[in-house]
């Protein structure tokens, strides 16, 4: 058993591309300077999926994130947009509703803020259709990686 993480881009027109997942930790990385120009200057629907596999076969879907992404005028991941949403994510898990009887609203609007500013809700369709491509087999590996795959090391002197 293992678990797998699945990238994917839901396009305006409600297409689902499979975005490589280590092309997005390098685009979420501090540091790198990963760019995706045909997503400059907009606010794209990303899905992550954590898929639990038994011998690289998907069985079961362990949890979905739907984020949205906004992106500079150059393809870049916008920082500031970054930085906001992971205050209010580590807002809501530092909160401390133990005042008295003072009622604190503040995680009240970070969740708020949070879910319309940097989540997405996927209609059932999506979320059918997200659920499908997450589960599909892994695609067949490229004759020269099942090459690759297949080559074992031989120490000298031995057979």
């Amino acid at each position: 058993m293992g678990t797998s993480v699945r990238v994917f881009v839901v396009l305006e027109d409600d297409t689902i591309e499979r975005f490589p997942t280590s092309r997005y930790e390098r685009l979420s990385a501090r540091g790198e300077d990963v760019r995706v120009e045909r997503f400059a200057g907009r606010r794209v629907r990303f899905a992550t999926a954590f898929v639990e596999l038994d011998q690289r076969q998907p069985v079961s879907i362990q949890h979905i994130s739907f984020d949205l992404v906004q992106f500079d005028g150059e393809g870049r991941l916008d920082r500031d947009s970054q930085d906001r949403a992971l205050t209010l994510a580590i807002n809501l898990l530092n909160r401390d509703d133990s005042r008295g009887g003072v009622i604190d609203a503040s995680a009240r609007f970070a969740r708020r803020e949070l879910d319309h500013n940097h989540r997405w809700s996927p209609s059932e369709t999506q979320l059918r259709a997200l659920v499908a491509a997450a589960m599909a087999p892994p695609r067949p590996r490229s004759r020269r990686a099942s090459r690759r795959a297949r080559l074992r090391v031989v120490e000298p002197g031995s057979s």
